[in-house]
């Protein structure tokens, strides 16, 4: 039978005596755990990205920031990285999940002391790379990712609002 890798050689590849990398990221709810991985203590499968999708108001935020809490108790070496695109929270976290999480989360990035989230498709996959490349385990919560735009998308909608207010016509994207 394998070994399971650590979360020391999931991070640089070394064997170490640190503590073993989770296969599964426990999502605080027995029946999703068990609709995912055919186990009440499994989860979302580490390494991926999982994109839970529901109308608004549907509890999607408080299932992430579940998972991320209970395996924050489970493995508080893990940075928690909420990327709150869409500054949605609207409830006490140190209430909700203890002050130990609430301060464990950061934003992706801070510039000149103010956090900063991803606003674009461009910028969650440079966050994402940037702490991949710190080789530190985290959990990443990304809220959300229909919120995103591209660069591209935005570049359109500044020539379509400058054609509207020069009283022209935009170019299509065909052409």
């Amino acid at each position: 039978m394998a070994r399971r890798k650590t979360v020391k050689q999931v991070v640089d590849g070394k064997p170490t005596k640190t503590a073993v990398a989770p296969k599964y990221i426990d999502t605080g709810s027995t029946l999703l755990n068990l609709a995912l991985s055919d186990d009440p203590f499994g989860g979302w499968r580490a390494g991926t990205i999982a994109n839970l999708i529901g109308d608004s108001s549907t509890g999607k935020t408080l299932a992430l920031l579940t998972s991320m809490a209970l395996n924050h108790i489970k493995n508080p070496e893990y940075k928690n990285i909420h990327d709150d695109v869409e500054s949605g929270v609207g409830f006490n976290m140190s209430e909700m999940f203890g002050e130990s999480f609430a301060q464990s989360l950061e934003p992706p990035f801070m510039e000149n002391d103010i956090p900063m989230h991803s606003n674009e498709i461009e910028a969650f996959q440079a966050n994402i790379m940037g702490w991949l490349a710190k080789k530190i385990p985290f959990y990443y919560g990304l809220d959300s990712l229909d919120a995103l735009d591209s660069c591209e998308d935005k570049k359109k909608r500044e020539e379509q609002n400058d054609a509207y207010r020069k009283e022209t016509d935009a170019k299509g994207t065909y052409g």
